[in-house]
């Protein structure tokens, strides 16, 4: 890349590893969605506002003997009317949960995770459920697909999907289980550096790669692609030092032979210049 060398990783965006990481600790989905976002104060505070009147309306039909799942379609999908963006369905913004909120459209993650966490703090037993390509929620006993506008999922209505995203591959069972909020974020930052990726936005990428960094620790592919934007930026140092802590971090796999081999190539290329 030419011309002179952006700022790649701001305080800002430790702030928003440091948020990340307690945010998975605690099981804090709401909050890891903001650190994902970067957002400000005024951005956090609106959000939380905004997700508190929510979960007012949303315990007042719990309360009232609503089934949680017609509860939260009530609240989320008629009234707040959020539903899934069709008409710009891998816009970076889809990623954002302050951009979903003001928008009332977002992918299907992250309006599935909306409605995680506000039936959550509504006192509700809600999950996320990650099937293939298409995210979806479990909201008491029943899957709904937020995305829809909360629809009921049935076994018709789940053999479609899978059929859509998983074509030709067996059901799995695993598939139908609870996702935890650290494989939540990992998918949600996985579409964000895609979205980014696509519309040339390196540092946006760049950045939701090296959150996705934090929230899979063990995947050598992300901090080699971590390193590898780091120097097609020109911050050759900076790549130098995460080449080297992937090579022994990753000893014996190809990911940390590929990082120890730019070690010493980037350490004979600053040697030449010099």
């Amino acid at each position: 890349m030419n011309g002179p060398i952006p700022e790649l990783w701001s305080p800002a965006d430790v702030a928003a590893r440091d948020a990340l990481e307690h945010a998975i600790r605690d099981d804090d989905l709401l909050a890891g969605l903001l650190a994902v976002e970067g957002a400000d104060d005024d951005a956090r505070h609106a959000v939380r506002t905004e997700v508190a009147s929510l979960v007012d309306r949303a315990r007042e039909l719990l309360l009232a003997g609503h089934p949680p799942h017609e509860a939260l379609r009530v609240v989320l999908a008629d009234e707040a009317g959020l539903t899934g963006d069709v008409a710009d369905y891998d816009h970076p913004d889809n990623s954002l949960v302050s951009r979903v909120l003001a928008r009332r459209r977002g992918l299907p993650i992250l309006v599935s995770s909306l409605w995680v966490a506000i039936a959550r703090a509504a006192g509700a037993d809600a999950a996320g459920v990650a099937l293939p390509g298409h995210y979806v929620a479990r909201v008491g006993t029943q899957l709904v697909d937020p995305f829809a506008g909360g629809a009921p999922l049935d076994d018709e209505g789940l053999a479609r999907i899978l059929a859509t995203f998983a074509p030709g591959r067996p059901a799995d069972p695993a598939w139908l289980a609870d996702a935890t909020t650290r494989a939540t974020l990992d998918r949600v930052l996985r579409n964000l550096a895609r979205s980014c990726g696509a519309r040339h936005d390196d540092l946006g990428a760049y950045r939701a790669l090296r959150l996705l960094a934090t929230a899979a620790p063990d995947d050598a592919v992300v901090h080699l692609e971590v390193a590898r934007l780091t120097e097609g930026f020109g911050a050759d140092a900076l790549a130098a030092q995460l080449y080297e802590r992937l090579a022994k971090r990753f000893e014996g796999r190809r990911e940390g032979q590929i990082a120890a081999i730019r070690v010493v190539e980037l350490g004979s290329r600053s040697r030449t210049l010099n």
